[in-house]
């Protein structure tokens, strides 16, 4: 009888990020690449920067993480456009700004979540690897919003 392996492939996550805080990015490029089950494939200042950078096939990232603020188009208007030249890929909205008006046209424009920028880098990890499994992530905040744009934009049932 054939013994089975308890050994498990890590498949590598391929990560873009899109940050215009050089210190930010930076961090989260390191954090990143310190995990093994991940790595920063591509980093940018702007969205026009991450678009226009080569990029090898095995590297098209599988999540991007996006701020809102950025020069040139900003996060929300960049969405489509990463998903136009990277059509399997997540975009998560990485932001200060949580107010229910940006989170919801992000949602809307294609964002597959949407975080704060102060998401400790563990829940940020847990996430990342949740999107893929097919899950939306919202920090708890964000999803507070989400809920009371809901509500008073439903009309009442009774």
């Amino acid at each position: 009888m054939r013994k089975e392996s308890k050994i498990k492939l890590v498949k590598m996550l391929n990560i873009g990020i899109i940050e215009d805080v050089a210190m930010v990015r930076l961090m989260l490029e390191k954090y990143l690449n310190d995990q093994h089950d991940i790595r920063c494939a591509l980093s940018a200042a702007s969205v026009e920067d991450f678009l226009l950078a080569p990029i090898a096939l095995d590297a098209v990232p599988g999540i991007v993480l996006c701020d809102i603020d950025l020069p040139g188009r900003s996060g929300i208007e960049g969405i489509s456009l990463i998903k136009r030249r990277f059509p399997q890929t997540e975009v998560i909205m990485l932001s200060v700004h949580i107010d229910s008006e940006r989170v919801c046209k992000a949602l809307c424009e294609g964002a597959s979540g949407y975080l704060e920028k102060g998401t400790p880098l563990p829940i940020l990890k847990r996430y990342l690897f949740e999107t893929m499994q097919g899950g939306s992530p919202m920090s708890p905040s964000v999803a507070r919003h989400v809920v009371r744009y809901m509500q008073a934009h439903t009309p009442a049932v009774g």
